[in-house]
């Protein structure tokens, strides 16, 4: 999502809210699908002082004096996407498997690449299946 960076829109927010225009991205590019951002720990800088002061300071702030009239409503649900922003956690292991197995992914992945997260998608798959297994028995 592009930013585009106005010193009039700046001065406003800061006026309503006080919250800064590079607050208000950091926040909200945090927020963002995992796909649109780079995987880099870079991407998880912390705020400093004055924009986590910013961030308590709108987040105190009473919903009724927040002015949402430039952003409209939205009434028509049915595009919406559940689980859009959700990101499990993903935890590094060494993990011994068949070197079959392996290979079957592997020459499924484009180049070789995304086997792995090709294998996570095929086990994430199993353990819904088992869960909904268990509620039915």
């Amino acid at each position: 999502m592009p930013w585009t960076w106005s010193p009039a829109k700046d001065r406003d927010n800061r006026r309503k809210y006080g919250l800064s225009f590079e607050t208000a991205q950091l926040t909200l590019e945090r927020r963002l699908p995992m796909r649109e951002r780079p995987m880099k720990k870079a991407s998880s800088s912390r705020l400093t002082a004055r924009q986590r002061a910013e961030l308590e300071a709108l987040a105190d702030l009473a919903d009724d004096r927040i002015d949402t009239s430039d952003i409209p409503e939205v009434r028509d649900w049915s595009g919406a996407r559940r689980g859009l922003f959700y990101r499990p956690v993903k935890k590094q292991l060494t993990l011994r498997v068949d070197a079959d197995v392996i290979a079957w992914f592997k020459s499924r992945a484009p180049k070789g690449r995304g086997y792995q997260t090709q294998m996570n998608v095929a086990l994430r798959d199993y353990v819904r299946r088992q869960a909904r297994l268990r509620k039915a028995g």
